[in-house]
């Protein structure tokens, strides 16, 4: 954990020409797209003050509307990208002159693998030495080849692979960017820590995480998709009945003459899915996390539950990719409600309806929900990390 402010650009003014022209900013991951991804993560880091996105004009519409609906969207400010990389960097950091954050971060939004992990500890040793560059080192011999001969073996003892967020004290790296842009513009830099190098200072490294791809390639994709770690939860619930009232099933009023005996809501549909998604990730259950005896829970929305359990599950990294639930009541009958549930639903996990399952079944006036007096849900919830 880290106290120091910090500024990120995250440049998504390129083309991926290898990826035939496609936005690298809106390629799908899992559920989501790159660039909404990777603000999820961020929504999970401290100290950050502003984002600046490059574009190309010719995407700055997919981006937006990408993210226009992120809780982070309000920080980010958008800058029109410049012919190089380079370029974009220099006019993100011009904007930055008067922030008050002593730390930027200069992440390509190719590497959408970033973790909350990687970005503290940069923002650390920057906040120490002025620079603080991810890298991991080399497993691969490396030849030298001209044509389709090779000419050369080359040492690997010493030979990094570099990443990026890249890491800088902010008057450093401006510094260094105007010095460049003003007697060394036709020498392009590849990255920003080189920049350093050619004011004579080391910049400091730090180990990587070789999950952190930059995507160039189709296979690249794919290779992302399969790191991704997959698990499986399961919730119940189950509420008396009582006369007056409105329940509420997935943040729906169903019915005006009945209400769940509960000390919220009483939507059992959410609290099944609240305790699914806590099962999947290993943690205790809804009663643990808002325990009945605290008053501030009373008559709380249960869908004010499902968006804490869903920030409390993505600070550890976790996301949704789908729900299956089924409801168990005697009546009333609750089809033409499902479509508002989902939307409920899915506007909170950052889903989409097709990706929530919502049945609904009687248990044949059997029982105490067959008499009316209860209603119950079950839920299975897939997530991953």
């Amino acid at each position: 954990m880290h106290n120091t402010s910090f500024d990120l650009i995250l440049l998504a003014a390129g083309r991926g020409k290898r990826l035939g022209e496609k936005n690298k900013a809106i390629l799908k991951i899992g559920k989501s797209v790159s660039i909404a991804h990777q603000l999820d993560i961020l929504s999970h880091t401290d100290g950050l003050n502003n984002i600046i996105i490059t574009y190309h004009p010719s995407n700055l519409r997919e981006i937006q509307h990408a993210i226009s609906s992120h809780p982070l969207y309000k920080k980010c400010i958008f800058i029109e990208g410049g012919r190089e990389r380079a370029d974009s960097v220099y006019n993100a950091l011009t904007r930055l002159r008067k922030s008050d954050s002593k730390i930027v971060a200069i992440h390509d939004v190719a590497r959408p693998n970033i973790s909350t992990e990687l970005i503290h500890k940069g923002i650390e040793i920057s906040s120490k030495y002025g620079s603080a560059i991810p890298a991991i080192p080399l497993v691969d011999t490396i030849k030298e080849v001209k044509g389709d001969r090779i000419t050369k073996t080359i040492p690997r003892d010493n030979i990094y692979q570099i990443q990026t967020p890249q890491f800088f004290d902010r008057e450093l790296i401006l510094y260094a960017y105007s010095v460049w842009r003003r007697e060394r513009r036709d020498a392009i830099p590849t990255d920003d820590s080189s920049l350093l190098e050619e004011l004579g200072i080391s910049p400091v490294i730090f180990k990587g995480e070789r999950g952190n791809i930059k995507i160039t390639y189709e296979e690249d994709l794919r290779m992302i998709g399969e790191l991704k770690k997959y698990r499986t939860g399961f919730g119940y619930d189950i509420h008396r009945l009582k006369k007056g009232g409105n329940l509420y099933v997935g943040g729906v009023v169903v019915d005006k003459d009945k209400s769940a005996i509960a000390h919220s809501d009483g939507d059992v549909l959410i609290h099944a899915i609240c305790d699914a998604m806590f099962g999947a990730c290993g943690m205790r259950d809804i009663g643990h996390h808002f325990p009945n005896s605290d008053a501030k829970y009373r008559n709380i929305s249960s869908l004010i539950l499902l968006e804490k359990t869903t920030e409390i599950i993505r600070k550890e990294g976790f996301i949704v990719e789908n729900i299956d639930t089924t409801i168990i009541l005697e009546a009333p009958k609750i089809g033409k409600y499902i479509d508002d549930m989902k939307q409920n639903i899915g506007r909170i996990l950052h889903i989409s309806p097709q990706d929530i399952g919502i049945k609904a079944t009687t248990p044949e006036k059997t029982g105490i929900i067959g008499e009316g007096r209860a209603i119950a849900a079950y839920c299975t919830a897939l997530i991953s990390k």
